[in-house]
């Protein structure tokens, strides 16, 4: 499996991963029944599971991360989703994380070739306004 994957119980202890999960935050061994906080120190993470888990519903968000081996910019789009026994009680939740750096990497390309055309553009056009404006001022004299 490409994508990283973490199950958590209803406590926020690790109850399974992956290995893509480990390598995306370096670690190493995971002991079941960690505190996930403890273990992966990310803040966002832990308020996107408290958030899926309190309101029993599915919940995305996108994480930047550091990749710890190479020192580049990671995103990924993770994506929560609650487990239930058949009592309706949450018993945890189910969290894969999709790397979507590539994306985002495009789509920063794209909004820069923008913003470069849209400046390279507004001398001319505003040279060609001025000419205009001041041949419309001519004529009508």
């Amino acid at each position: 499996m490409h994508d990283g994957l973490l199950v958590v119980n209803a406590d926020r202890r690790i109850t399974l991963t992956n290995e893509t999960f480990r390598q995306l935050f370096a670690l190493r061994e995971i002991s079941p029944g960690a505190p996930l906080l403890d273990t992966v120190r990310n803040s966002q993470l832990e308020k996107l599971i408290v958030a899926t888990l309190s309101a029993g519903e599915q919940k995305q968000t996108e994480l930047n991360l550091l990749d710890s081996q190479n020192y580049r910019e990671l995103w990924m789009e993770v994506s929560a989703v609650p487990m239930k026994d058949d009592l309706e009680g949450k018993t945890g939740a189910v969290v894969l994380f999709h790397d979507i750096t590539e994306l985002k990497r495009v789509d920063q390309m794209r909004s820069d070739f923008v913003a470069n055309v849209s400046h390279e553009l507004r001398t001319p056009l505003s040279t060609i306004r001025k000419v205009r404006a001041r041949n419309a001022r001519a004529s009508s004299r």
